[in-house]
């Protein structure tokens, strides 16, 4: 019986990319019967794209030519010949690297298809019959530095190769002696002393590449909260793979720690990093977002004074996320995007048309978001309503404090009210069906019997279709939760629709028994409903079960 020979693994250098594809596209001509190779694409932003021949890598590849991480191309033909590649994203000054497993079956061309990749055996010596190949050796590529050998795989292990992905919870108040001390652990004893590249990416999009100590210290000391992902990737020349990734997401709940392991060692692995960084498994019960109203008398508003304090909140609180303000006029004109150095000098030259004003602090990277909307034109009090979701109830509530404290704002509910709204739906809004004769009869039937239940529903309403956007957004950031009728799809209803997922707040649809439902609401529940008084009541029973059971 014909004994197979092992798979060999090893490591290459190539000049370029154009240079690995030739050697490729030879092996596939030459030995493998132009059985096309698969390829997995991963760039640095978090895009992966599957299932790419040769010919699409190479446009993926120029398409990400700066922010590729990596790629793995395989090829397995129908009588088991295989081959698989993997290419990670080069240090500065240093030539492209990959490694290479090779599994035929056979010893010789094995080897054979070794010289192709690593570039030791010249094309002339391939163009001839595979049983020539397989004797031939050709002229040597000069190489950057000497290859280092590819070695066979024992035929036997004490574990058999697993690969696998684990999840884990690890604390997030980790210190970077604790990383290094973990993947130096592993280095010596699973992956033969090879280094881990270790990346960061951070909530404004920053990465950083090929961390030391020293790197990891600065970052981990001058920049803390903006720590987003921290990535630590390995491969030994014997194929095993250790890939962990770490997520200091503020608004992440589960577990924040992963690692994909190929290795005989894997339950070996992921003890080692339990036991090194790992916590007990626990429940991350996230702070819901808060909102608030308050008032200022209008002839107390400085608009100068508010972007003091909104500029203060951010760099006191929200890490210095820049503000950017959407304003519109009493003639309808309407500006987006402003940023606050735009709005002083706007308010220069138009500031006594100003009628609504929205400031937002977003933290595009986490979802993190706060919210100041005002109606600026009242006679008597401005209403000014405050939304905040950064995912730290403390915080949230210092920043309503400030707004007290500091800005002389009058909060229109009682003190503690505030922290109820965070653990109780009892403050809604309701948009309904557009021009339905039973409009009226059921927002009164919901409103009067949802008061028994100490849930307070107020319509949704504006005045101008440019005041549309300022208002929703005003009333349903100082709400819990949005009803909203679907049984027709207009514009405005997706509109209020997208603001209030935008803010995190609950929805819940009804819908006419006989409408049909646009396809976009079909996965959601719905509450079906008949005109009649009996069937408004049935509703309002339905909507009661679903605010009590969140």
């Amino acid at each position: 019986m014909d004994v197979l020979s092992p798979p060999r693994y090893g490591r290459m250098t190539f000049s370029g990319l154009d240079e690995l594809f030739d050697r490729l596209r030879l092996v596939q001509r030459t030995h493998l019967g132009q059985t096309p190779f698969s390829a997995y694409l991963a760039t640095f932003d978090q895009q992966r794209l599957y299932g790419l021949d040769l010919s699409e890598l190479e446009i993926a590849l120029r398409t990400h030519a700066h922010d590729f991480a990596s790629f793995t191309a395989s090829c397995q033909t129908s009588t088991g010949k295989m081959i698989r590649i993997h290419v990670k994203a080069p240090p500065l000054n240093r030539p492209t690297q990959g490694q290479f497993l090779i599994s035929t079956g056979s010893n010789q061309l094995n080897k054979a298809l070794e010289g192709i990749l690593t570039g030791t055996k010249s094309r002339s010596s391939i163009s001839g019959s595979i049983g020539n190949t397989l004797g031939l050796i050709g002229n040597v590529i000069p190489s950057f530095r000497q290859q280092p050998p590819a070695v066979d795989r024992p035929s036997t292990f004490r574990y058999p190769t697993i690969s696998t992905t684990e999840s884990f919870f690890f604390d997030l108040d980790i210190v970077p002696d604790s990383l290094l001390s973990l993947v130096n652990r592993l280095s010596d004893t699973f992956l033969n002393r090879s280094p881990f590249h270790i990346r960061m990416e951070t909530t404004d999009g920053d990465y950083h590449f090929h961390l030391d100590r020293n790197g990891l210290n600065f970052l981990f000391n001058h920049r803390r909260n903006k720590i987003l992902n921290i990535y630590l990737d390995s491969a030994s020349l014997d194929g095993q793979w250790v890939n962990i990734r770490l997520s200091f997401h503020p608004l992440a709940q589960g577990p924040n720690g992963e690692v994909d392991i190929t290795s005989h060692h894997s339950e070996e692995i992921c003890n080692m990093i339990e036991q090194t960084i790992g916590i007990p498994p626990h429940k991350n019960d996230l702070p819901r977002p808060l909102s608030a109203a308050f008032q200022l008398e209008a002839k107390w508003f400085d608009l100068h004074k508010l972007i003091w304090g909104i500029q203060e909140v951010a760099k006191q609180y929200l890490d210095r996320v820049p503000p950017v303000a959407f304003v519109s006029t009493t003639h309808g004109a309407s500006h987006a995007g402003l940023s606050m150095f735009q709005l002083k000098r706007w308010e220069a030259q138009a500031g006594n048309t100003l009628d609504w004003l929205s400031i937002g602090i977003h933290q595009i990277m986490t979802g993190q978001s706060c919210s100041i909307t005002c109606k600026v034109k009242s006679k008597d009090w401005i209403t000014v309503m405050l939304h905040i979701h950064w995912g730290n109830a403390a915080l949230h509530q210092a920043v309503a404090d400030f707004l007290q404290t500091k800005m002389g704002f009058k909060s229109t509910t009682q003190p503690d009210q505030v922290r109820v709204s965070e653990n109780r739906l009892s403050q809604g809004v309701i948009t309904l069906m557009p021009q339905a004769k039973w409009n009226e009869e059921l927002e009164r039937i919901l409103v009067h019997e949802l008061r028994k239940n100490d849930i307070h529903l107020h319509a949704l309403s504006h005045s101008y279709a440019y005041q549309a956007w300022n208002e929703a957004c005003m009333e349903i950031a100082a709400s819990d939760f949005l009803m909203v009728d679907v049984s027709q799809a207009a514009p405005h209803i997706y509109y209020q629709i997208g603001i209030a997922e935008a803010m995190g707040k609950p929805i819940i649809y009804l819908a006419l028994e006989s409408a049909e439902i646009a396809a976009e609401f079909s996965p959601k529940t719905l509450i079906r409903y008949i005109p009649t008084a009996w069937s408004f009541l049935e509703l309002k029973r339905q909507v009661v079960d679903i605010l009590e059971s969140r």
